[in-house]
């Protein structure tokens, strides 16, 4: 999964999530062939590809396993997956219930048109600017998840582990197939410095090697190696227990990151677990 960055309204296939692209070009290819009937449908079928697609790769299972859910249904069961994303988490269910709205009314749109009826149902025909009005709010609809999908399975703290990597100021110093690693120098006469290695398809940071003067012990002083961590770690990160001679567990439960902490003398290894 990419993100778009900072851009105010990115394009729904910037994510680069295949099944939902499908859609989002058939939405569009129809309403510029003037199909807007097509064009509704596939603005409700996006919707429902997001919905499946984000609640599996949260709960790693079909949303929609061994029943059906309507369209209200399935996007209620993602935004309940979502809802730690949200600062206002406690008002949001009531935007929750907007957004369920309009999804449903795009449902009820859509079931007007021809497309999706045999011949011998009557059909309305949909405008271009009733068609353009449910794109534009099935495309909202669909950034939103993602965004949300994407704030929920990275870190948002700048260069943390789980984090997408801003490598301003540093040096590539290694690169394989798998992995790039930068470097930041600290005090180069106290030989000081922090490495990243990040995914290279996605450049999300998987390991923070960072490197204390060489008379520090970080091992000997819990409190001095925390506070030489804890940059690269979620703030709500809490110690869950010790993992042989010098390592520590660290888990985020806001985030549901698990974190590997191995100190060697100087030198303290963050790695995404």
């Amino acid at each position: 999964m990419r993100h778009p960055g900072e851009i105010l309204r990115p394009e729904v296939d910037s994510f680069g999530i295949a099944s939902i692209d499908e859609r989002y070009s058939e939405m569009n290819d129809s309403y510029n062939e003037e199909r807007y009937g097509e064009s509704v449908n596939y603005a409700r079928s996006m919707i429902e590809s997001t919905c499946k697609w984000v609640y599996k790769a949260l709960n790693d299972e079909d949303i929609d396993k061994d029943r059906y859910l309507s369209l209200n249904k399935l996007i209620k069961g993602t935004l309940s997956s979502l809802s730690s994303e949200l600062a206002a988490s406690e008002q949001f269910p009531t935007v929750f219930d907007n957004v369920i709205d309009i999804v449903t009314e795009i449902g009820n749109l859509r079931n007007l048109t021809s497309v999706s009826h045999g011949s011998a149902v009557r059909s309305q025909t949909i405008t271009p600017v009733e068609a353009r009005f449910v794109i534009f709010a099935a495309e909202d609809i669909t950034l939103t998840l993602l965004d949300l999908l994407f704030n929920k399975t990275h870190s948002l703290k700048k260069n943390a582990v789980h984090s997408v990597i801003d490598p301003k100021g540093m040096t590539k110093i290694r690169e394989d197939d798998s992995f790039v690693t930068y470097k930041l120098d600290g005090n180069t006469s106290l030989g000081t410095g922090t490495e990243f290695t990040v995914f290279k398809n996605c450049n999300v940071i998987n390991q923070v090697i960072v490197t204390l003067p060489k008379w520090v012990d970080a091992s000997s002083d819990q409190e001095f190696m925390s506070e030489h961590m804890r940059d690269y770690m979620e703030d709500d990160a809490i110690e869950k227990g010790k993992k042989g001679i010098s390592g520590y567990m660290y888990y985020s439960a806001k985030k549901d990151f698990l974190y590997e902490v191995q100190v060697e003398d100087n030198v303290i290894y963050i790695t995404n677990v």
